[in-house]
């Protein structure tokens, strides 16, 4: 019996729009804008750096709930 699953080698992982590219599914020039952009930004971004800006934001946010609650059971 034949196994259903794919290896990597039978479909190597692509971005979504070269798939999309190579089967004509999309605007070629706006697929490729994108493409440039992402390796634009790719390039900017330092692989190294574990700086995650929305992680201190959600921290943020959970002590500013935490210090509502608490002020909200204060003055309860």
């Amino acid at each position: 019996m034949n196994s259903i699953a794919k290896t990597e080698e039978d479909s190597p992982k692509k971005p979504i729009w070269e798939s999309l590219i190579e089967r004509g599914s999309c605007k070629k020039e706006e697929i490729q804008r994108k493409i440039e952009e992402k390796k634009a930004k790719d390039k900017e971004l330092d692989p190294q750096c574990t700086f995650k800006p929305f992680l201190i934001n959600q921290a943020c946010q959970l002590q500013i709930s935490y210090f509502r609650t608490l002020n909200q059971q204060a003055f309860s």
